[in-house]
């Protein structure tokens, strides 16, 4: 049997507008996360969105990502 590491991006919770269903997708994704214990997850979310439906964070880690600088932007721009 083949075994290959996974890593799934759920992108944009804050998207899901809906405060119940995005519990709902919140559940469903750390389900799949407790079933799948190598499956690698990651989620975005705008912090207001994630203050209202946060993840279990003895599971999840929970990283920031600040505003950046003009001449930050323009060097991802570059890149």
């Amino acid at each position: 049997m083949m075994h290959h590491k996974v890593v799934i991006f759920f992108d944009d919770m804050d998207e899901v507008l809906d405060v119940q269903e995005r519990t709902s997708v919140r559940n469903d994704i750390e389900n799949i996360a407790a079933q799948y214990k190598e499956l690698k997850c990651v989620v975005t979310s705008r912090f207001e969105s994630y203050d209202e439906v946060n993840f279990n964070e003895q599971r999840f880690e929970v990283f920031e990502v600040n505003d950046f600088d003009d001449s930050q932007v323009e060097d991802y721009v570059q890149k």
